[in-house]
């Protein structure tokens, strides 16, 4: 059934993010195509761990990309030479992971933040978990694989609208 979710993300008031494939090719900074062909476009990565806890605790929380996501390259990195493929050019990596998908939830929290800064870990996750859905399963739907699953960006604007 693969890796269970582990520490730190296991902590009740950490915000657990899945990665959710929304690349699976890329153009390395050589020009060749490459490609992923252990991950399902538009669906959760395969290097994702699935809840729940071995406690019955509900997670991950949601889901977010996190598959092939083309970031900014330090120009500190090696991995502009090695591995070659990851680089885009001499600025930009392509990386996979559930540390790509969480920096988009953090700005979502960051955004809530700056609407609500009293806002804490839990009612930050109670407001996740109310915007996001799965594609094909009513909202409120929880699955071990994609949490509450995508945030519905229309849910998070009309959320963030001041309060005339």
């Amino acid at each position: 059934d693969g890796v269970k979710i582990g520490e730190p993300a296991a902590a009740a008031s950490a915000i657990t993010v899945a990665s959710y494939t929304t690349r699976k090719e890329w153009i390395d900074r050589m020009g060749h195509q490459q490609s992923d062909p252990r991950l399902t476009h538009h669906d959760i990565s395969s290097f994702s761990s699935a809840g729940p806890l071995r406690s019955g605790a509900e997670k991950p929380d949601v889901a977010a990309p996190g598959a092939w996501i083309i970031s900014a390259l330090s120009a500190d990195s090696s991995l502009g030479q090695d591995p070659p493929h990851l680089a885009i050019d001499s600025l930009h990596v392509a990386l996979p992971g559930t540390s790509m998908a969480a920096p988009f939830i953090s700005g979502v929290i960051a955004l809530l933040l700056e609407h609500n800064p009293q806002l804490d870990p839990h009612g930050a996750k109670d407001i996740l978990r109310s915007i996001s859905s799965i594609p094909g399963q009513p909202a409120g739907t929880f699955d071990p694989k994609w949490g509450y699953g995508l945030i519905d960006a229309t849910k998070l604007t009309a959320l963030l609208q001041p309060v005339p």
